[in-house]
């Protein structure tokens, strides 16, 4: 069925109100009060962040409850001088006005406090342009991770693909993209199309103007030419869920360059055994360097071009990383139609086919990667993976040499 869009969620500041001088004057008062300096390339840089993650990488000898005061008496600080001085910028009333005559719903997604979104919508005078308003203040994570959209989604009650996020700031767009969302980036970083669109499974999906009184909003019907029909891999990214045969339910989504954190946790759970099937190493030949390098470089894959991993987490009673499912293309070989292929899962999870769900879900990332072929080399008394493929309906082959089998997938089609 021909997708269009379903709902509009709006970034803020710097998209629809000209907030950065106000939030900067605001940040340096805070801060100077405190005996730091806060430049306008700091503020550049953390533009879009949420206040208690900003404040643990500027701050981090403080407690969260310094930090919560700090950033109480910056917001205090932006609303006393947004007074009288806050603007909306050019075409955002007409855009708005033309999106509510169409009938679409249009949400504000700020990470933000509510009192700063609500007291800015309410200066500016547009509160009945908005179906809700949602502060990324109570979602899990913060912008680049998709949390605050997804939210946004779901107050809509419109699927995350019928969504249009309109942003002007990095971590916004790359948290539009990861929502498995189409995005209008507006502002200075819309000369940053390149870049921008390597977040995101297709470049139709990115639409940047400087302002939105260069374009007719009507142009945003074109962001849903290509990739109309649901994508699978954006489902993986958000809430694709799946129950273990025990009964136990297992969050997946797509790994993110803060996760590493979480892979070395994960590598730490696991037994003797499974690091030498898994890794081909023993315990001797790592050190925690090395461990951590290696971490940062899986978490860091772009999940578009020579690499993707999908997550595996129980969610109760609390959330915890079990399972890692991963592809890489050949280095220096980014359109190669060969993948390499490896899933674990921790071992007090094992023997539940959590990883036969994990590689069906990495063959359909592997599919919106157009992989053809997915490879891995195992060692022969790896009973698990025989067990996982022989759940699988695809053409594999196998050689086993010298205690090593080297297994070859076929997923076209």
């Amino acid at each position: 069925m021909k997708q269009t869009v379903g709902a509009v969620l709006w970034d803020l500041d710097g998209t629809i109100a000209d907030t950065s001088d106000l939030h900067f004057e605001a940040w340096q008062e805070t801060l100077a009060a405190r005996q730091l300096a806060y430049s306008r390339a700091d503020f550049e840089r953390d533009f879009g962040r949420s206040n208690p993650e900003l404040l643990a990488d500027l701050l981090p000898t403080l407690d969260r409850e310094e930090h919560v005061l700090i950033a109480d008496d910056k917001e205090s600080a932006y609303r006393r001088a947004m007074i009288g001085r806050v603007t909306v910028l050019p075409g955002v009333l007409e855009w708005m006005a033309a999106f509510r005559n169409a009938g679409i719903p249009q949400i504000v997604c700020s990470s933000g406090p509510m009192g700063n979104i609500a007291g800015t919508i309410a200066e500016l005078g547009i509160a009945d342009a908005f179906l809700a308003l949602v502060s990324g203040v109570h979602v899990p994570r913060g912008k680049p991770a998709p949390d605050l959209f997804l939210r946004g989604a779901a107050v809509a009650g419109v699927p995350p693909e019928q969504c249009l996020v309109i942003e002007d700031s990095l971590h916004g767009v790359v948290a539009a993209a990861r929502a498995g969302m189409r995005c209008v980036v507006v502002g200075a970083l819309a000369q940053q199309h390149r870049e921008l669109t390597s977040h995101f499974t297709h470049p139709d999906h990115l639409l940047d103007v400087m302002d939105l009184s260069q374009r007719p909003w009507q142009s945003v019907v074109n962001l849903w030419k290509r990739g109309d029909l649901v994508n699978p891999l954006h489902s993986i990214d958000s809430t694709a869920e799946f129950k273990t045969e025990q009964g136990t339910r297992i969050r997946t989504r797509l790994i993110q360059p803060e996760d590493a954190d979480l892979l070395i946790k994960l590598f730490h759970h696991l037994s003797p055994d499974t690091k030498r099937r898994r890794f081909n190493i023993g315990l001797q030949n790592v050190d925690e360097k090395r461990i951590q390098e290696t971490a940062q470089v899986l978490a860091g894959v772009d999940n578009h071009t020579t690499g993707g991993a999908i997550l595996g987490f129980v969610t109760n009673p609390d959330e915890e990383l079990i399972t890692v499912a991963r592809l890489a293309r050949p280095e220096n070989q980014p359109d190669s139609s060969t993948a390499e292929v490896a899933v674990v899962v921790r071992d007090d999870y094992q023997g539940q086919g959590i990883g036969t769900e994990m590689l069906r879900r990495l063959i359909t990332l592997a599919r919106q990667m157009k992989i053809k072929t997915l490879t891995a080399g195992v060692q022969s008394d790896n009973t698990a993976i025989f067990r996982i493929l022989n759940k699988l309906s695809l053409p594999i082959e196998m050689r086993t040499s010298h205690g090593e089998t080297e297994i070859e997938i076929k997923i076209e089609g």
